[in-house]
């Protein structure tokens, strides 16, 4: 059995993975890719790693050991299938904020805002595995109330619904998020 945390950078992730360990066998992902160098390169303008998803792949595919919970972005790549996959969201807003706060580059911070704010992570995970995709809003909790609320999706506890911030947004939250789109460099 083996489930996925997964959410764009700045929703929460590796605070509740770390609120998990002892009940889940919690693994970081992009920790161990970095130690197993799963990677093929490293952007120094993004300052990330470029992963070899083929060998993180067969990496995952050897995780799936009982209660594991395998924590990363987006896991639509992989061929294992989760028990449940939990894809946590934050007000693109907020999330905004809390990259700038952590020093993020002006241009991952508009990516991932933007991931966030279009349901990137749950289209690609609901597409693969809708039925068992959860998403959990981490905007106004606190790390233990979103653990809890992790916990009982894992366990099948909570009902699947999916997070729309296009609709749920005022019209000018909307209009503040859009505008920083730079429509000339993605070719529009």
């Amino acid at each position: 059995m083996v489930f996925f945390l997964c959410g764009v950078p700045g929703t929460g992730k590796t605070t509740v993975a770390k609120l998990l360990k002892g009940r889940y066998n919690v693994i970081e992902l992009g920790e161990l890719i970095k130690q197993e160098g799963l990677y093929t390169s490293f952007d120094e303008e993004d300052g990330s790693f470029v992963i070899d998803e083929e060998k993180v792949k067969k990496r995952v595919a050897s995780l799936s050991d009982d209660k594991a919970v395998i924590e990363w972005i987006d896991l639509s790549f992989v061929e294992v299938q989760p028990s449940a996959a939990v894809i946590l969201r934050t007000n693109p807003l907020l999330l905004k904020k809390r990259l700038e706060k952590r020093g993020y580059p002006a241009k991952k911070v508009k990516e991932n805002v933007m991931a966030e704010l279009l349901g990137v992570v749950h289209s690609n995970m609901a597409e693969k595995w809708r039925e068992r995709t959860f998403d959990v809003d981490t905007s106004t909790s606190q790390p233990s109330e979103t653990a809890q609320l992790v916990i009982s999706a894992l366990d099948g506890r909570i009902e699947r619904k999916a997070i729309d911030w296009l609709s749920e947004l005022r019209p000018d939250e909307l209009d503040e998020l859009i505008g920083q789109i730079d429509f000339s460099s993605a070719g529009l």
